[in-house]
């Protein structure tokens, strides 16, 4: 959805991740999907997987 964006949009928001400083992959979302349904030891968490981005303020 974000790669839709204007790059200066893009690049505004890369500024505010905290590690990698770049915009998450498609196949690292994959890869967390993954693991949570094999690993019969996870319950009810909330993971982030978002490099630490907020979303600032108007």
């Amino acid at each position: 959805m974000l790669l839709a964006m204007p790059e200066k949009v893009q690049n505004a928001l890369v500024e505010n991740i905290q590690f990698p400083k770049r915009m998450g992959q498609p196949d690292e979302f994959a890869s967390l999907c993954i693991h949570i349904t094999q690993n019969v030891y996870i319950n009810g968490e909330t993971i982030r997987l978002d490099g630490g981005i907020r979303m600032p303020a108007r």
